[in-house]
């Protein structure tokens, strides 16, 4: 699997990003993945598992802190999966994958990827559905919840990640066989004819017609799955395994097969200096995390309850750089900004393969507190981020909580509320059979509904879509809509959220106020003009 050139090659970019790269060197407080799968070596050249925190293997290893290859790469649908069998670790199979794997029961992507780690010198690699327990029982759960919370270390602490992009499915395999060799170019030498003492080379690559100059993933299958998001940002050295070419990635340069230094289309990449940037101006710290999300919210998650899990490891990672709270997907000292994202169509965003993004729609079960962009499927974006004016906000957070469901502040939530004091205005009739009757857009822009009369001042609004291609009337019915009432709660200048009073939720004594009022988020709203003139409230909000 890869010739000795592509080897060779990959070989020199690590050399060169471990010698010459100061921004690129791991850090020396991340511990080692829980399992690791032990490749073996001229001795024992079968792989198997082994726990890092044995004093066992800590003899055999010899290393304090052993380099390791983690594997990002697609699981693939349940119809790609069914095409051949393939073995994973659970509570019942642990032990036998400790004295060895099985082979041949091993996926194609695994089987590469353990091939790859060989030939690249290194003993260990980490794959998820070999290191961490896959199942359905009590113990399968506790162990996925308790290593799902420690990718920022697993992707953060790997000496080398390996992205398997174009591959849609663990039965695909990492690298292409290509019909011929990856042409590297040829170098000639030059020299001035006014000044024979300068010279210099340059270098001629030939470029295949289909071959972009950039390092583009986007069209890859592996860029519309979520987990893969926080697993690439989180890498330090990334070698990307395209359809067309390999790349290089890391916190220094971006390099295609060529050996020229491009752009990595799509991707996202943390400041080396961010904990300096973030901590001397909060805006930067904003508008980094509203452009993560942006970009996470059109990947898709196959299971639901994934949604804050997925990116929590990157969240717990930022969290080391920039101490804040964090609250469900939001962060305490941007909360009111966060509060006010919108809920996309997928074709904004105008992506190549659009039926590898979610639809937008909400979760059948609870996941998120309704002010939480994580409370939707489907793309969000803040079109108002970077806009930070504090004398324009006109609300206040005076409280606010979460419940997450294990031990993991960032992981999943079982509950949530803020508390919020701001102008409110009840929506008249007039317009809430607008709000009710609004669906989705559709095609490559985003569509505000325009809105005339008495409210010519309100420029128009975004629903979070309760159902795909449906509006708030048709999923509710016209019995439910009619009991509904809808509030504006004015949180920047002119920037509101819809709310609705439908749902009333049992809260706490510390909430039993006559003048408090539960609400559940449904939309957002741009304002100018005659919005001052409505009837406006000072009004303590609970929002669920």
């Amino acid at each position: 699997m890869g010739s000795p050139t592509v080897i060779n090659m990959i070989k020199e970019w690590i050399r060169d990003c471990t010698d010459s790269h100061q921004s690129c060197r791991l850090p020396e407080f991340l511990s080692l993945p829980t399992r690791l799968i032990d490749i073996g070596d001229g001795a024992s050249p079968i792989p198997r598992l082994v726990i890092t925190d044995s004093g066992k293997w800590r003899q055999e290893c010899k290393e304090v802190l052993p380099r390791y290859i983690a594997l990002s790469y697609c699981w693939g649908s349940k119809k790609d999966l069914d095409k051949a069998p393939y073995v994973t670790t659970t509570s019942s199979t642990l032990r036998d994958h400790m004295q060895a794997l099985p082979m041949d029961k091993l996926p194609k992507t695994v089987l590469d990827a353990i091939h790859l780690t060989r030939r690249l010198e290194l003993r260990y690699l980490w794959v998820d559905n070999l290191c961490i327990i896959q199942g359905h029982d009590e113990e399968a759960h506790e162990d996925w919840r308790k290593e799902s919370s420690r990718m920022a270390n697993v992707y953060g602490g790997a000496w080398l990640t390996i992205v398997a992009s174009w591959a849609r499915s663990m039965h695909d395999g990492i690298l292409l066989t290509r019909p011929s060799e990856p042409s590297l170019g040829i170098e000639i030498g030059l020299r001035s004819l006014e000044n024979p003492t300068c010279r210099g080379k340059i270098k001629l690559v030939p470029r295949p017609p289909q071959r972009s100059p950039n390092v583009d993933s986007t069209d890859e299958p592996l860029y519309y799955r979520g987990w893969a998001l926080q697993e690439r940002i989180l890498s330090t050295r990334v070698l990307i395994c395209n359809r067309d070419q390999l790349a290089w990635e890391c916190q220094s340069r971006c390099l295609t097969e060529s050996g020229f230094q491009m752009w990595s289309i799509g991707a996202i990449r943390l400041h080396p200096n961010f904990n300096k940037l973030a901590r001397s101006d909060p805006q930067y710290f904003r508008n980094t995390w509203h452009c993560i999300i942006t970009e996470y919210s059109h990947r898709s998650i196959t299971n639901s309850s994934d949604k804050l899990p997925a990116i929590g490891g990157l969240a717990k990672h930022l969290h080391v750089l920039y101490p804040d709270e964090y609250l469900a997907g939001m962060w305490k000292e941007s909360l009111l900004d966060d509060l006010l994202w919108f809920h996309e169509d997928v074709d904004f965003h105008q992506r190549k393969d659009t039926s590898l993004s979610p639809p937008r729609s909400k979760p059948a079960t609870y996941r998120a507190p309704s002010w939480s962009w994580a409370s939707v499927d489907g793309s969000v974006r803040w079109p108002h981020s970077g806009q930070y004016s504090p004398e324009k906000y006109k609300s206040q957070v005076l409280n606010f909580g979460i419940t997450p469901q294990g031990n993991d502040a960032f992981g999943e939530v079982s509950a949530g509320y803020i508390t919020v004091r701001g102008p409110t205005s009840k929506v008249p009739d007039t317009l809430k059979q607008k709000l009710l009757e609004q669906r989705p857009s559709k095609g490559g822009t985003r569509k505000y509904e325009i809105i005339s009369g008495y409210f010519s001042g309100i420029s128009g609004f975004v629903m979070d879509v309760q159902s795909e291609g449906h509006s708030l009337l048709e999923v509710l019915g016209q019995e439910r809509a009619d009991a509904m009432d809808f509030f504006l709660l004015e949180i920047r200048e002119d920037i509101a959220m819809i709310l609705s009073s439908n749902t009333l939720q049992s809260l706490s004594d510390d909430h039993d106020d006559s003048e408090t009022h539960c609400f559940e988020r449904v939309g957002v709203i741009d304002m100018w003009g005659h919005a001052r003139e409505f009837s406006w409230n000072n009004t303590v909000c609970v929002l669920v």
